[in-house]
């Protein structure tokens, strides 16, 4: 018999297609940041930053949901950098 123990990050159950809010330190907006289980056991996370419910941004694999949220959110900073530039 195997039992399996549920997990949970900042109240919301670690499983396949979970999507888990997150902070970031961009201001408050339409924008939000989004760290989304792919698997479990090892764990494997992507995040996504959402425009006003559109899917803006989406980064490869991590093995943490803070790792994949940071990503996204510098990979957003560089992109509004070089766009703000020119």
């Amino acid at each position: 018999m195997i039992i399996e123990s549920k997990r949970f990050v900042g109240g919301h159950e670690i499983k396949p297609g979970a999507r888990i809010p997150q902070p970031t330190n961009l201001q408050h907006s339409p924008l939000q940041l989004f760290a989304v289980c792919d698997e479990v056991n090892p764990d494997r996370w992507h995040a996504e930053i959402t425009v006003l419910g559109k899917t803006v941004l989406e980064t490869e694999q991590y093995d943490t949901d803070f790792q994949a949220a940071r990503a996204a959110e510098q990979r957003l900073v560089d992109k509004l950098t070089l766009l703000l530039a020119e």
